[in-house]
């Protein structure tokens, strides 16, 4: 491969370098904010901060189902479901 070939692929993967630095530390900073709807109703809004760390949250159906959801430091999940979807 000749050297003209070489240098721009090298600057393009430095830049793509940096960009991915940029954004990765942007993510880390700034961690937001969940929101947990139902139905279309927001039922509960959860800072992404680690200030939550723990939390659980269970949000029960209209059909008996329940939603248990938990925070683990700046992320969320569905911890179980009795729902069929």
């Amino acid at each position: 491969m000749k050297l003209k070939h070489i240098i721009p692929i090298g600057l393009t993967a430095a830049v793509a370098a940096c960009i991915a630095a940029a954004a990765s530390k942007k993510n880390k900073s700034d961690s937001g904010t969940a929101y947990i709807y139902q139905n279309g109703d927001e039922i509960e809004k959860i800072p992404l901060d680690g200030s939550t760390d723990g939390k659980v949250i269970t949000v029960k159906g209209e059909n008996g189902e329940e939603n248990v959801i938990e925070v683990t430091g700046d992320k969320v999940h569905m911890r179980s479901s009795t729902c069929k979807d």
